[in-house]
């Protein structure tokens, strides 16, 4: 086993015993197909209630420990590392909800936790020009509560999902207010279909959400907010979101390097080549970690994790370019594990905000000005 196998499947083994040997029983490439056991043993596992503080039966991981997580199960399969994001960022940004107070919160992570439920994300994921406070799903009142129409299209973790969150529009005084509501996969008038027909990612469970005149009661409403603006509760919830899927698309990195250092295939300097991009994509995920675990909520810190995930892609895309190199066409002729390998770890510039979204904001923020990720007026559709 090289070093870097050991490093990256290390956190795997402390905080998910049993896991990495599960998943590594199974052929590579059926890892990543619809259907596939990880994400069920990830469940088995008690991969749901990692982040549910532990006063409500979960594991209680900071955020430096959950990106280690991450890391590891991208190395293993990288569909069920895509997936199981979905899954912690929610819960990562329920428990902050939790920790300012809110009311009913609190059971749903508790109920994650102790009944490994596990939960998808309907913000907008898959949509590199995604406007997260833009959401294009909408609440409207009916009675005491409201009634869900729209559609989250590419959601992971559409077919094990047991409850998903969805952002939305609600009217409210006369004005349009963002929510985030907390819907059962069970509900009446949600469906999902298939959508995904890649090879790539394919076991990440990527389909297609429909909400029609679902019901929603007020207090599945998890939090409405001003949708002009990010406040700590989301800014954090963003920088949740950043961390671990780029530790994830990372995972899918050092997968396919280790397979170059595991075959002799590269010399000193490229081994040291690849092994120093890899290092430094985890020193700055770590870094932006240890601002959450710190309990930053400010601009700097989303400002900060941006530019480290955007820093994560082009290392990525240089490693795995070398490591593509070196495997040769002896390698792309003998498995396919080396494709899945290379195009799942160029998958993280499709996950919103696009350098191409963002980098107008940052470069205003670095010439001083607040950070302004998605500016209030602006003649796009929503």
């Amino acid at each position: 086993m090289t070093r870097l196998r050991a490093d990256t499947l290390a956190p795997l083994q402390r905080y998910l015993p049993g896991y990495a040997d599960a998943v590594g029983a199974l052929p590579f490439a059926q890892r990543e197909t619809p259907g596939n056991a990880a994400i069920g043993l990830f469940r088995d596992h008690g991969g749901p209630g990692l982040l549910v503080p532990d006063a409500y039966g979960g594991g209680g991981l900071s955020a430096t420990q959950a990106i280690g997580v991450q890391r590891g199960i991208g190395y293993l399969s990288p569909s069920t590392a895509v997936a199981t994001t979905m899954h912690q960022f929610t819960i990562a940004t329920l428990v902050e909800i939790v920790r300012v107070g809110a009311s009913m919160e609190w059971m749903v992570i508790e109920a994650v936790a102790r009944q490994h439920l596990l939960v998808a994300s309907g913000f907008a994921e898959g949509d590199p020009n995604g406007k997260v406070l833009r959401p294009t799903m909408r609440l409207k009142r009916h009675g005491v509560g409201y009634r869900l129409n729209g559609e989250k299209v590419p959601c992971s973790l559409s077919e094990s999902m047991d409850l998903i969150t969805v952002s939305a529009v609600v009217p409210e005084d006369g004005t349009e207010r963002f929510a985030v509501a907390l819907v059962p996969a069970a509900s009446e008038g949600l469906t999902v279909s298939t959508i995904w027909r890649s090879p790539v990612l394919a076991g990440a469970e990527t389909g297609c959400v429909r909400f029609a005149d679902v019901p929603v009661p007020q207090a599945a409403l998890s939090y409405v907010g001003d949708a002009d603006e990010l406040d700590a509760i989301q800014v954090r919830g963003y920088a949740w979101f950043e961390c671990l899927i780029a530790a994830s698309y990372l995972g899918a990195a050092v997968a396919l390097v280790d397979r170059v250092l595991a075959n002799g295939r590269a010399r000193a300097e490229r081994a040291t080549a690849m092994a120093s991009e890899l290092a430094l994509c985890m020193a700055g995920l770590e870094a932006c970690a240890g601002h959450l675990d710190r309990g930053d909520a400010d601009s700097d810190l989303l400002a900060t994790t941006l530019l480290v995930r955007y820093g994560v892609e082009r290392a990525i895309q240089r490693a795995t370019d070398m490591a593509f190199e070196l495997l040769g066409v002896t390698g792309l002729a003998s498995s396919i594990d080396a494709a899945l390998l290379l195009a799942a770890s160029r998958v993280l510039p499709f996950h919103p905000p696009s350098r191409v979204r963002a980098e107008a904001a940052l470069s205003r923020y670095l010439d001083g000005d607040e950070l302004i990720l998605e500016p209030t007026h602006t003649t796009e559709p929503p």
